[in-house]
């Protein structure tokens, strides 16, 4: 059976993601920037009938830090990279705010590529 990455554990897309894999039967590792946010996912999973739980694992991961990537990465096969920082009020400089997203991605790749090699 394959295992995934999908980042950003408690977004809508994530959500979906990580249920229709734990569906088809995929293990799935997915990221939060708390463990207490695991719960939250977990449950989601749960209201939605969703078959495998035991197949789901976590990952305390920030995409403004390059901390805890490699270790996230170990033994995946996939990575759906859809994590992005969210911004609640209109930002003065839109190409500032589009760096923590581009940076963020990067991580993700170049830990990717890093798993990849190993």
């Amino acid at each position: 059976m394959t295992h995934y990455l999908v980042t950003g554990g408690t977004g809508f897309l994530s959500a979906h993601l990580i249920a229709q894999l734990l569906t088809q039967g995929a293990f799935v590792r997915t990221t939060v920037r708390s463990l207490e946010k695991s719960d939250q996912v977990r449950q989601t999973m749960v209201d939605n009938h969703i078959p495998h739980l035991d197949r789901l694992s976590f990952a305390v991961d920030d995409l403004n830090t390059d901390a805890g990537w490699a270790a996230a990465m170990a033994d995946i096969e996939g990575v759906f990279s859809v994590a992005s920082p969210v911004f609640m009020d209109h930002p003065q400089d839109a190409a500032a705010a589009m760096r923590p997203a581009i940076d963020g991605v990067q991580r993700v790749i170049k830990a990717a590529q890093g798993a990849s090699a190993a």
